[in-house]
């Protein structure tokens, strides 16, 4: 899991939670929810990305839209930005909208940094983790100077936990996870270890680590 303030897209207010959600108005032949993760992605960028700028690029569903919606004011203004990706899947997003390649070796420090979430609680606190690909998206983020998180309001709970039931994701080296599961496990509630769905054995990250899910009750952890 990372946690992040998140800034901009997802702000505390005054009422609680805000998320930037547009009406799918406009766009009936989307569903609502893919409506409203366009809407915050679009918001994001058209917010927070200008020309010139080194940006991280997130993983995950709501990612693609933000992608699609670069691709476009790249073309539309001539902008000029370099993505670094976070994972496999944001690479290939970056290398089939023609926008320009590259990585933290050559751009260690960015301006800003794009990614969804999978569940967001009113402080602004995250669960990140689901799609595998946690560890590059802490150190994308944390090489930004500003982190930007879309997301649509399926992703709101009053606290972490609420609506994310498939536990707390942990990158662990193949040969640790055993002890590792073991100490969270003592620590309280369960760590499963990530099985692939179309493979044989567990999911493998793109840093060739497994994932265990450590499932607890915070008041007894």
């Amino acid at each position: 899991m990372l946690m992040f303030a998140a800034s901009a897209v997802l702000r505390a207010s005054p009422g609680g939670f805000s998320f930037c959600y547009r009406s799918a108005a406009g766009l009936r032949a989307m569903s609502d929810l893919a409506a409203g993760k366009k809407a915050a992605a679009v918001k994001a960028v058209n917010d927070w990305v200008k020309d010139k700028q080194k940006i991280g690029i997130g993983s995950g569903s709501t990612i693609v839209f933000a992608v699609e919606r670069l691709a476009e004011r790249v073309k539309a203004e001539n902008m000029n930005v370099v993505c670094v990706p976070t994972s496999f899947q944001a690479r290939q997003l970056i290398i089939q909208h023609g926008l320009q390649l590259s990585d933290l070796e050559n751009h260690p420090q960015l301006d800003v940094a794009i990614d969804g979430a999978d569940e967001v609680d009113p402080q602004l606190t995250l669960i990140k983790g689901g799609g595998g690909c946690q560890t590059q998206e802490k150190v994308v983020a944390a090489s930004a100077n500003t982190f930007v998180v879309i997301a649509d309001d399926s992703k709101q709970s009053t606290y972490l936990g609420e609506k994310w039931h498939k536990g707390l994701p942990i990158e662990v080296l193949p040969f640790a996870y055993k002890p590792v599961q073991l100490k969270l496990e003592a620590m309280g509630g369960s760590a499963e270890l990530r099985i692939a769905k179309q493979k044989a054995g567990p999911v493998i990250t793109d840093n060739g680590n497994l994932i265990l899910d450590w499932k607890f009750i915070a008041e007894k952890v």
